[in-house]
């Protein structure tokens, strides 16, 4: 599993925490120190070991974080390290802003994330897809996961990968009889609107006639997208 590192401090745990939710619901696998080290482990030791196998090292910034010595400037210091033994054309650190704070210098380098502007978690999101090649498996190994306005947008980004648009679309297709929640049945049907195909125009006239209204509002929107 491509796991992803995620540094902070803990005046920051609060965010950094629902950033963590978030990415897991995602399919991903984050790693942070409060739920990943288990009690009696030498956790030293520990952040060096998931620093160094990890595939991507979010580095939250803030206020709170640059102005702070440390452990976390030590994280960074070995994020460093690992990054200057990867090729140059592969990515490895996330400079991620969670308020206007200035980026220290050694990450100058890399273009920075503003996770807490408008549509900031959506491009972080859309980012580790783009680095990670995240495939349709880690949603077939979940089969309660939510289907939202987020989950569309990644489950979009997995469709523009080579070979993957049409295991999306049997994986919405497949899972609608799962979804009781109206508003996951809304955007089953809107996201196989922004896919398109013959495939999906069957499932989606058959959604207008779904006992629930709302979930026919999404077959209905997904049909104007087929237009």
């Amino acid at each position: 599993m491509k796991t992803i590192f995620i540094s902070y401090v803990k005046e920051d745990e609060l965010i950094v925490y629902s950033i963590y939710n978030m990415l897991k619901d995602q399919g991903f696998s984050p790693w942070i120190d409060i739920e990943d080290i288990l009690p009696g482990k030498d956790w030293e030791k520990a952040i060096e070991k998931a620093i160094r196998g990890c595939s991507l090292f979010i580095a939250c910034l803030s206020t709170n974080s640059v102005n702070k010595r440390g452990f976390v400037q030590a994280e960074f210091k070995k994020a460093l390290k690992v990054w200057e033994m990867i090729p140059e054309d592969q990515a490895f650190i996330i400079p991620v802003r969670l308020d206007e704070c200035e980026v220290p210098f050694q990450f100058s380098k890399f273009h920075y994330l503003d996770y807490f502007s408008k549509g900031g978690p959506t491009k972080l999101v859309k980012t580790i897809h783009a680095y990670l090649g995240t495939g349709l498996d880690i949603f077939l190994d979940k089969k309660n996961i939510v289907i939202d306005a987020a989950q569309k947008v990644s489950l979009v980004e997995i469709a523009k990968q080579p070979g993957m648009k049409e295991k999306v679309i049997d994986y919405l297709i497949n899972s609608l009889d799962l979804r009781v929640d109206p508003t996951e049945r809304y955007w089953s049907y809107f996201t196989l609107g922004e896919l398109g195909g013959e495939k999906v125009k069957a499932a989606v006239l058959k959604g207008l006639n779904d006992n629930n209204e709302f979930a026919r509002q999404g077959a209905k929107d997904a049909l104007k997208l087929l237009e």
